[in-house]
C-alpha cells in the first residue's frame, strides 16, 4: 500500500472514533428517583440514568455471649430482596456515567465520585 492509502484508512478510523465520543462522563445529579434507582443530569436532558450494581453479600464478625468472635454473612436466598440496599446518589453529588455504545448510547450510573479537590484529565 502507498502512504496516501494508509492515510485514508487512518482518517476513516479517526472519524469513526470521533463519532463514537467519550465512553465516560462525570456529571452532577440534578434529580433522583430513589424507588426506581434513577438519576438525572443536565447533560442528559430528560433521559433517566439507571444505577448499575452487582448483587452483594457482606461478611462481618460478631461477638457472641461467650465472648467468641464468629463470622456472619448476609446472603439472601435467590429470588428474594437484597439485604444490602443500593443508595441512590443525592442531588448535587458527582457521578461517573458510562455510555454504552459511545456518546449516542445508553447512559448508566456506575457510581458516586468519592474523591474531592481534583481536576479530571482534559478539563481546563
Amino acid at each position: 500500500m502507498k502512504h496516501h492509502e494508509w492515510r485514508s484508512i487512518q482518517d476513516e478510523i479517526d472519524n469513526k472514533i470521533a463519532k463514537r465520543g467519550e465512553y465516560f462522563d462525570i456529571v452532577v445529579v440534578t434529580k433522583r428517583d430513589d424507588e426506581n434507582k434513577l438519576v438525572w443530569a443536565d447533560e442528559y436532558g430528560s433521559t433517566a440514568i439507571p444505577l448499575v450494581a452487582f448483587d452483594v453479600s457482606v461478611k462481618y464478625y460478631d461477638t457472641i455471649s461467650s465472648g467468641a468472635v464468629v463470622p456472619r454473612m448476609t446472603r439472601p436466598p435467590r429470588g428474594t430482596n437484597r439485604e444490602v440496599e443500593i443508595i441512590t446518589p443525592q442531588v448535587g453529588e458527582s457521578i461517573l456515567v458510562g455510555k454504552i455504545l459511545g456518546s449516542n448510547g445508553f447512559p448508566v450510573c456506575l457510581g458516586v465520585i468519592q474523591g474531592r479537590n481534583f481536576t479530571p484529565v482534559g478539563d481546563d
